[in-house]
């Protein structure tokens, strides 16, 4: 059946190409339902760039095929219309050739795969919480007995916690911990935090470190010796998988409050990336470490699984360099990125 309907499109891809914007908004505004529900016509309006009425029109019908239902509080996505979402994805990464561009920018890259989320909405937020949703999916899917997991800090990674979807792995021993150590104020971004709200959806065990990365070299030898932070770091040294942000170089320059002699000294270096404590330069090559515990370089070139994810074209040179790195990456990226990277071949 589902063949027979994908057939179907393909026809009409061919003789009604106009019908296929519209196939594609509705199935856009039917994810930013079900993804914030209750949610407004105007917020939908403000994520997508839409005016209200195209919106009101598409809410209505939508409403009308019983996707949708609405109450004083707002629109909620109805049990039909999760399952028309499950089921239209693959068809819509295949009248976009996101399949293709999938296996094409793994290639190109060097990479073990690829997942682009589909989407072109106007509101970096969501789209983090659509990759963040991917890449809560694809790590339950490679969770394993006994497996100890690391979680970086940062925006992208807050969202995959809260897309998280609830499971019970409390017979599996999996343990999430924090990659690393902290960094800004931001609780909810910070790796503690996420690594437990991951943690607690999941039903498994999870470690704390309580240690920002922030301060001296030497008092970070030091700390390193107290029994509760030796623990944790031993659980880091022994990961068999991490899940973590990328981010560019210049931002990273901000969150950090460096200074304007420091900032001058890695763009010279040619810095473009950042990502577990370490700046690269476009072709994947250590031009800077901040001093900091958790996860180090050598241990990252030989996890096996590692999940890197990214949104916004303006990281199309980060993911190039990060990709350099260990070739097992599974990069989760959106379709924006996926054509900024293309670009660059």
């Amino acid at each position: 059946m589902e063949s027979i309907l994908y057939d179907i499109l393909m026809v009409e891809k061919i003789l009604v190409p106009e019908l296929l914007p519209v196939f594609f908004r509705r199935y856009e505004i039917l994810t930013i339902i079900s993804l914030n529900e209750p949610i407004g016509r105007r917020s939908i309006s403000n994520i997508l760039g839409l005016g209200e009425k195209i919106v009101r029109n598409e809410v209505a019908r939508l409403q009308e095929e019983s996707l949708i239902y609405i109450n004083s509080q707002g629109m909620y996505v109805t049990d039909e219309g999760r399952n028309i979402l499950k089921n239209a994805e693959s068809w819509i990464n295949k009248l976009k050739a996101l399949d293709y561009t999938e296996k094409e920018l793994a290639e190109f890259l060097s990479i073990r795969k690829v997942i682009i989320v589909s989407g072109n909405t106007k509101d970096p937020l969501h789209i983090k919480r659509m990759a963040g949703k991917k890449a809560a999916e694809h790590l339950k899917s490679i969770l394993t007995e006994d497996m100890i997991v690391g979680i970086t800090g940062g925006t992208t990674m807050a969202a995959m916690a809260k897309e998280m979807p609830k499971a019970n792995y409390s017979n599996k021993n999996i343990t999430i911990v924090p990659a690393r150590g902290g960094l800004g104020v931001n609780a909810e971004t910070q790796a503690n935090n996420i690594a437990a709200v991951i943690a607690q959806k999941l039903h498994c065990s999870y470690k704390l470190l309580h240690l920002t990365e922030n301060l001296s070299k030497e008092l970070l030898e030091t700390i390193k010796e107290y029994p509760e932070i030796k623990e944790i770091l031993e659980y880091i040294k022994n990961l068999n998988a991490l899940v973590f942000g990328i981010g560019r170089a210049d931002v990273m320059f901000a969150r950090r409050n460096l200074k304007k002699d420091r900032i001058e000294f890695l763009k010279g270096k040619g810095a473009v990336a950042e990502a577990f404590g370490y700046y690269f330069d476009e072709k994947g090559k250590i031009v800077d470490v901040v001093n900091t515990v958790g996860i180090n370089l050598e241990q990252y070139y030989n996890l096996d699984h590692v999940i890197g994810v990214a949104t916004g074209v303006e990281k199309a040179q980060a993911i190039i360099a990060i990709s350099k790195l260990n070739s097992n990456l599974v990069l989760i990226i959106d379709e924006a990125l996926a054509g900024a990277i293309l670009e660059t071949k």
